[in-house]
């Protein structure tokens, strides 16, 4: 289940990136997930010990990765970018007409 979960997931981020046409983030995340999904095609037509052992090792370090690293990517984000954005919405407020490149 796991497995088809993944593959979707890496779908869904090639669609995103490729219509988006940015983002090191899912350039990443795809770099993530094609080990994953590539073992677990792997393990269909091949079902050994071995690739058992192998997709099981990379699905619990993706995991604990994703775990780990998505929330400070989160924060990053939230600080860097949805912060800055909000603060320059509220400057016309303050009698400030100058976009960022212009301060």
């Amino acid at each position: 289940m796991y497995g088809l979960l993944d593959i979707a997931i890496l779908v869904f981020l090639i669609y995103i990136t490729i219509k988006n046409k940015k983002g090191l983030f899912f350039i990443i995340a795809i770099l993530l997930y094609v080990p994953n999904v590539t073992l677990f095609i792997v393990m269909l037509f091949q079902d050994s010990i071995a690739i058992r052992y192998w997709y099981q090792r990379y699905l619990r370090f993706k995991l604990v990765f994703l775990g780990f690293v998505l929330p400070l990517v989160i924060l990053h984000q939230s600080e860097s970018n949805w912060e800055s954005n909000i603060c320059s919405s509220y400057l016309k407020d303050y009698g400030i007409d100058k976009t960022p490149e212009e301060l």
